[in-house]
């Protein structure tokens, strides 16, 4: 048969298991997250036990490329599954690459043997389930070591991946303002004389602020003295329109005026 490509000719030949882990990984991280096709290929002729494990292990590490590729763009909750993925499989891996060949012998231990093949027939009729239970027994003992640590695991990836704050949004809602006093324009013009007041209150603050801001030479205040600066003027607005609905009442001289200061003695009926 011809010789394998030379990728694969190093993971039959490899002797170390953090070499293992390694070639397990790349495999993985290159055919994006085909975990399966590396052990598949692990169960094929030709390796040991123990590299078979190695193989395994890091094909549980290239998954978590696929994780964190899948993770972009989306919600800070899908980074943090990443992180806690990437976390379990890589310290989940670490501590077993000193126990490959204690692993495979539990494994073998465990696994049937097909006594009537010899020689390459019976290790890639036997590595199936070999892999299989080592797999199964890593992550049992794993999850009995990590379980302990989900909680603060967890606090760390929110710590790390916080929620995104959403951008504080301007608010400067009429505090007085009441369609309901329209009818009485005595009262609907006190209500509108506070809430000029309220809309004076928030000019103050706003020159307050641009004073701070060219003192300290702080840009971004000035951005957001801006951003009040035009929620004042919908205020300024609503204002307006208020009096305007007080206007097409029948008002006093007085009232009148004030609120057509341009227009003495106008009145509306």
């Amino acid at each position: 048969p011809p010789p394998p490509p030379p990728f694969f000719a190093l993971m039959r030949n490899m002797e170390s298991p953090l070499l293992g882990v390694l070639c397990g990984t790349l495999f993985t991280a290159i055919l994006l997250g085909h975990h399966r096709c590396c052990c598949r290929h692990g169960e094929s002729g030709g390796y040991h036990p123990s590299r078979r494990n190695s193989l395994a292990f890091g094909a549980n590490i290239g998954t978590c490329v696929t994780a964190f590729l899948a993770s972009f763009g989306k919600p800070r909750l899908a980074l943090r599954t990443a992180a806690i993925h990437v976390f379990f499989n890589i310290a989940g891996v670490l501590p077993w690459i000193g126990f490959v060949d204690e692993l495979a012998r539990l494994a073998t231990a465990v696994s049937p043997v097909h006594h009537k093949l010899v020689g390459t027939a019976r290790l890639a009729a036997d590595a199936p389930r070999q892999i299989a239970n080592a797999n199964t027994l890593f992550n049992l003992i794993n999850v009995g070591l990590f379980i302990g640590l989900a909680g603060p695991i967890s606090t760390i990836a929110n710590r790390l991946f916080p929620d995104r704050t959403p951008p504080e949004k301007v608010v400067l809602s009429p505090r007085y303002l009441d369609d309901g006093l329209v009818a009485s324009p005595t009262l609907a013009l006190h209500a509108a004389r506070l809430e000029i007041g309220h809309l004076g209150e928030q000019v103050l603050k706003m020159m307050l602020m641009t004073q701070h801001a060219i003192e300290k030479g702080a840009v971004r205040m000035l951005l957001d003295v801006k951003k009040q600066d035009d929620v004042a003027d919908l205020l300024h607005a609503e204002i307006n329109a208020y009096l305007s609905q007080i206007g097409k009442q029948t008002l006093s001289d007085s009232e009148s005026e004030e609120i057509f200061p341009d227009q003495p003695g106008q009145r509306q009926s």
